[in-house]
């Protein structure tokens, strides 16, 4: 029995010993203006996973009860693959939304794959008042092919169908009954 303590303890040692030597012996990482560092930001793994692009769009502080009041739209773009060509973007603005900073459309040259591409838009005009959207399209050139991807924001995200299906949910299993509304659903 004593002999299975020194046989564990040794082996937990050099286990821990090993793991602490790996995690300080990293490479050292060259030092760059906070702009040009690369950023940590990953999309969520949901979604088309090999796509050139992932887009993810939100608004930096909550949308505004009124119109008249300025939000700011930040938008993320990871690009996953070498491109042939400039990135360009577009914002699609609805009727009575008008830009306060900021471009609607762009391209930018030398965007690399891995590279996380942060766009800002101030807008006014996109306001809880009414439902409203706000689109940005992304794309590229691949060959012959134009290569895209896009997201969406919404001014009144609880009157949408995704902020309503829990509620469908329920209904519909209050009404086929639990058991029913599960087998239905095999």
């Amino acid at each position: 029995m004593r002999k299975r303590k020194i046989v564990f303890t040794a082996a937990f040692m050099s286990l821990a010993l090993g793991a602490s030597v790996y995690s300080f012996s990293g490479k050292s990482e060259e030092r760059a203006p906070a702009a040009a560092e690369k950023s940590s930001w990953r999309p969520p793994p949901v979604g088309k996973h090999l796509a050139t692009f992932h887009v993810e769009l939100k608004s930096e502080a909550d949308i505004p009860e009124d119109s008249s009041d300025e939000v700011t739209l930040v938008a993320r773009v990871l690009v996953n693959q070498d491109l042939q060509s400039d990135f360009s973007y577009s914002w699609s603005l609805p009727e009575g939304v008008s830009v306060v900073d900021g471009e609607i459309a762009d391209s930018l040259a030398n965007v690399k794959s891995g590279q996380v591409v942060e766009l800002k838009l101030t807008v006014v005009g996109f306001s809880k008042e009414k439902q409203k959207m706000i689109s940005l399209g992304v794309k590229a050139h691949a060959g012959n092919e134009v290569l895209g991807n896009s997201a969406v924001i919404v001014s009144r995200a609880e009157d949408t169908l995704e902020a309503g299906a829990p509620e469908l949910r329920r209904s519909a299993e209050a009404q086929l009954g639990n058991e029913t509304f599960k087998r239905r659903r095999k």
